[in-house]
């Protein structure tokens, strides 16, 4: 009996159609199309990543089993991992995202083949995948870091409330500053991944969605006192003026032009 070669696959190498790839420090994000009917051959990847399905659907072999991969499924792949994929009749979308070996605790959590279903954070991924805003990468981060929480099965910081008042505080001050997670964590004495769970345990939304609307609040202030809105939209965070714009008919169904001729905030 002739036995099957398995393929191996370079670092971060991709097998599908790359639609975007994108580095946030120590991780690489690549969104993939695979389609229709796609059969990937038993394969081995050179290191480990995550695979979280954005959309669509597959069966992936591993180790002699068969599992079914559907939309919100999350991958983890050790390097060196055989395994192999068959893409039914819708095709799929996937996220890799490559992870250096300390970034978030990493190496331990890629050290077994797990397989497990977070639809929430996955429609978050795919979300801010499209916002093309200038929070999209810090929200891509704590997403990430979100993700590695959830892996590691993190409790709750029982503390988690006191040092959230003071993270909160800061992006409330300052909300046009270009805020990284690593910034926050300093902030509140804890890991990122701390930062990116327990804001949204205690605040019930992500740290970057509150970002947003202060920023957005800011913004509105600036307006209702009579500021232009390109100054106001360089000033608050935005890339220009079309950026704000865009965000405020989204969430507040008026323009800044229109905002500034009322004088209305909506604090």
């Amino acid at each position: 009996m002739t036995r099957a070669t398995t393929l191996r696959i370079g670092k971060q190498a991709a097998l599908g159609v790359v639609a975007e790839r994108r580095t946030l420090g120590g991780a690489t994000l690549v969104r993939q199309h695979y389609a229709p009917g796609t059969n990937l051959p038993l394969h081995r990847h050179d290191d480990s990543y995550l695979c979280i399905v954005l959309d669509g659907s597959y069966e992936e072999r591993v180790a002699g089993r068969t599992h079914a991969a559907t939309t919100g499924s999350v991958f983890v792949h050790p390097a060196g991992e055989s395994h192999g994929d068959a893409f039914g009749r819708d095709g799929a979308a996937c996220l890799d995202l490559h992870l250096e070996a300390n970034f978030g605790g990493w190496r331990r959590l890629a050290a077994a083949p797990r397989q497990l279903r977070l639809p929430a954070l996955a429609a978050s991924f795919a979300r801010e995948l499209e916002a093309r805003d200038s929070l999209a990468g810090f929200a891509l981060e704590a997403l990430t870091h979100e993700l590695l929480g959830a892996l590691a099965n993190a409790h709750p910081d029982a503390l988690g409330a006191r040092w959230v008042a003071r993270v909160r505080a800061a992006m409330d001050d300052d909300p046009a500053h270009d805020w990284s997670l690593a910034e926050l964590a300093a902030i509140a004495s804890v890991h990122p991944i701390h930062v990116a769970r327990q804001f949204r345990r205690d605040t019930g939304r992500s740290v970057q969605a509150h970002l947003r609307e202060r920023r957005l609040l800011h913004a509105t202030a600036l307006l209702a006192r009579g500021e232009a809105p390109a100054e106001v939209a360089a000033g608050c965070g935005y890339c220009d003026q079309a950026h704000l714009t865009r965000a405020m008919q989204r969430r507040l169904g008026i323009t800044p032009a229109a905002l500034r001729r009322r004088g209305r905030t909506f604090a």
